[in-house]
């Protein structure tokens, strides 16, 4: 599971790359929207004109809260690729549920925030952040990890094979075949 870290974390930058586009155009759309309703003045009520103000205010609050949402998700996706910031990156994935209400984003929000959440949670991910923390390499984590469930990483998969024949294990392509089932006679 530690090998998922990338993964998230990548789709974490991509998701709070566009987290911050949306951010910014709602943020653009607050001033836009009043001033169109000072260009159109004559034709514009008073309850009108207050509904407009309130709706610029609300679209740049937005904005910004979508802008910030969206810059924490690209840091703390950065930092977790060097396997940093663990619980950072956990309280970003939480903050997916304040963007989900935009409806913009929340199919890709949703998904990063469960599938990152379940990564995040594991305890061999734990466990690998925290010997980089302690200063470890990323490669030397991953393979503590491993050894951890008993896995070894190998770059010769031909030792593989080797292994299983040396215990016990035969190849079907090594046996000669065997006598014909006795149920199964020609006709």
């Amino acid at each position: 599971m530690a090998g998922q870290v990338p993964i998230v974390s990548i789709l974490m930058i991509v998701h709070g790359a566009m987290l911050s586009l949306m951010g910014l155009l709602y943020a653009i759309m607050g001033p836009a929207l009043f001033a169109m309703m000072q260009i159109d003045k004559q034709n514009v009520r008073g309850d009108d004109q207050a509904f407009m103000g309130v709706m610029s205010g609300v679209y740049i609050g937005c904005g910004v809260v979508m802008l910030a949402i969206g810059i924490l998700h690209v840091t703390s996706g950065i930092m977790a690729l060097r396997y940093r910031s663990r619980i950072l990156a956990i309280v970003t994935l939480f903050t997916n549920v304040v963007a989900l209400w935009t409806c913009y984003c929340a199919p890709t929000g949703l998904a990063v925030m469960i599938f990152g959440l379940i990564v995040f949670f594991n305890h061999e991910v734990a466990e690998a952040f925290r010997m980089v923390g302690e200063g470890a390499s990323i490669e030397q984590a991953l393979e503590a990890v491993d050894r951890s469930r008993g896995f070894e990483r190998r770059d010769d998969f031909r030792r593989d094979e080797d292994d299983r024949r040396d215990n016990g294990w035969s190849d079907r392509r090594d046996e000669p075949p065997g006598p014909p089932d006795e149920r199964i006679r020609p006709a």
